[in-house]
Formats: C-alpha cells, structure tokens, sequence
C-alpha cells in the first residue's frame, strides 16, 4: 500500500466500502455512520482519492471536443475576504450577469464520452484560461 491513498491508514478493511460508497453518492456523515469513522476521517479519505485521481493524467481529451463555461457564486468559506464586502446566505451578487464575483468553470468533452471540468479564473472566459484547462 505504500505510496497510495490507503498507506499509513488505520482502517485498510473499510477503504473498499468508503469509495463504493463514495461512488454511489452517499454523503459523508452517512459514509462516516456506516463506517464509524469521523467525518473529518470521511472528508480527508475523499480528499486523498480525488489528488490521487486527479494526479493519474487519465483526462486526455481527443478528436473533436466541445466545451462550454458555467458560473458560481463565489464562496470564500472561514476566508478573510479583501475584495468585496462578505455576504449571508442566499444573498445575491451587486453585479447581474458575467462578473468578476463569478468563479467561471470550463467543462469540454471529446466524441468518445471523456470528459473534464476545471475551473478558468473569474468573470469572463479568455481563450487563454481555455487553454490552460483544456490544454
């Protein structure tokens, strides 16, 4: 198990559940419940797979690709925030539309069903934050 997620866990025999059950969909205080493990056991085991996924380079797009941006608010959880004045829950952003308070995410997938989403920065798309994630 050395140099994979699973190495210097306390727990080996519960890995091949939590990531069944990650790949189902469960939450983590359902996972950490069945598991009896911590949810904060439960949030660094999902951390651990998704570096190690994210890490394996298999998101090589080929051929013919499409892709399309979506927005989101942006979420500055226990951050000190310089730029903009915090806001509550469901608060709407000052600015309509396409902003710079917008975290803009740039999902492409090619013909064969391979499929990416990262995010580009804030506010609008520029052809080179395309670039950078789609590469």
């Amino acid at each position: 198990m050395t140099n994979t997620p699973f190495s210097g866990s306390c727990y080996p025999e519960k890995w091949v559940i939590y990531i069944e059950m990650m790949v189902e969909g469960y939450t983590l205080p359902k996972i950490a419940e069945r598991l009896e493990i911590q949810i904060s056991t439960a949030f660094y085991w999902r951390h651990k797979i998704l570096n190690s996924l994210g890490s394996l380079g298999f998101n090589q797009l080929q051929g013919s690709i499409e892709s399309d941006e979506t927005f989101f608010q942006e979420s500055m959880k226990r951050r000190e925030i310089l730029h903009r004045k915090p806001k509550k829950r469901r608060e709407k952003d000052t600015k309509r539309d396409i902003s710079n308070q917008k975290i803009a995410v740039v999902v492409a997938q090619d013909r064969i069903g391979n499929s990416i989403a990262r995010k580009a920065g804030t506010g609008r798309v520029k052809a080179e934050e395309i670039d950078a994630v789609i590469g």
